[in-house]
């Protein structure tokens, strides 16, 4: 019978040691595309002179990750649009804006149109950093040449617009809330890690995210995250259409991510946001003590590949 029990230990010993080897990082193959499809749908209500106004704002987004160069040290990823779309539900009524409307009088849309199929590039890490955005911006400049129509006063503020959801640090900020989950070591079913990241918009705020490898399937394995949310430098002004703003906001977001063994690529993810606090308005020689409006905002995304 000793035989047989050591046999026993010894493949449990070695079950044990292979659970450890679970290595959650970005395998991407050089030639291959990967495509996520994101929807957002958002709530902000903000609490201004006695009154609630609450503004919806749905997102809905097509994107093609095409491999040029893999590791080391990073991947580099030509990106592209293949359709976007947006809706606004205001207190004056709706608005909905999408790359496929053929409108030519929706400047808005027209401008989401003219992002499709025109690439930008990333360089991102096998654990999901993303180190460049290359190309967003001098992308995004380069639209408005086709509507002359347009002011360049007007110009300007679309352009501001357009770079604070599109550009180069929207990205960043957006995307590597995605990606950058990973650990730097491998993990066994249970065991969790922390990741820090930098939300850059609407202003700077910190999230520590604690994150945990739940199991595995055939095919994908499952991690659960709590983040915590919170303004990085609460006495610093933004401008936003002109007006200094400053933010202290607070938060959670809760992550159910499934990622493809294969690729390390996100197969589903569902992610919820919850965050409250006051933005505070600067002051005026009419208003010097400014203004300060309390608002909440409510988000949830999901997000699957092809």
């Amino acid at each position: 019978m000793k035989p047989i029990f050591v046999i026993c230990i010894h493949t449990l010993l070695l079950i044990s040691c292979q659970q450890k080897n679970v290595d959650l990082s970005l395998n991407l193959q050089k030639g291959q595309t990967y495509d996520q499809i994101i929807s957002s749908n958002s709530t902000v209500s903000q609490f201004m002179k006695g009154q609630q106004i609450s503004i919806g704002i749905s997102i809905n987004g097509h994107l093609s990750f095409y491999v040029k160069n893999t590791p080391p040290p990073y991947y580099d990823i030509e990106v592209t649009y293949k359709s976007l779309s947006m809706s606004m539900q205001l207190p004056q009524g709706n608005k909905q804006f999408s790359s496929e409307k053929n409108d030519g009088g929706d400047i808005f849309s027209s401008l989401l149109a003219e992002m499709k199929d025109r690439p930008f590039y990333i360089r991102i890490t096998k654990k999901g950093e993303i180190k460049e955005v290359m190309g967003m911006d001098s992308l995004v400049s380069s639209m408005f040449a086709k509507f002359p129509q347009l002011t360049e006063e007007q110009k300007l503020q679309i352009k501001d617009q357009f770079m604070k959801a599109y550009g180069e640090t929207a990205f960043r900020s957006n995307f590597k809330m995605f990606t950058a989950i990973f650990p730097d070591h491998p993990v066994d079913v249970g065991d969790k890690w922390i990741v820090n990241t930098q939300l850059s918009l609407p202003t700077e705020a910190n999230i520590t995210s604690t994150y945990q490898y739940k199991g595995s399937s055939n095919t994908i394995y499952t991690i659960h995250g709590i983040s915590k949310i919170e303004t990085a430098n609460k006495d610093a002004y933004r401008e936003t259409n002109g007006i200094p703003l400053k933010y202290d906001i607070k938060g959670t977001m809760v992550s159910d991510i499934k990622i493809n063994k294969e690729s390390g690529w996100i197969q589903e993810a569902q992610i919820t946001q919850e965050t409250s606090g006051n933005v505070q308005v600067k002051g005026t020689q009419k208003t010097p003590e400014g203004m300060t409006i309390p608002m909440t905002m409510n988000s949830k995304t999901r997000i699957t590949s092809k």
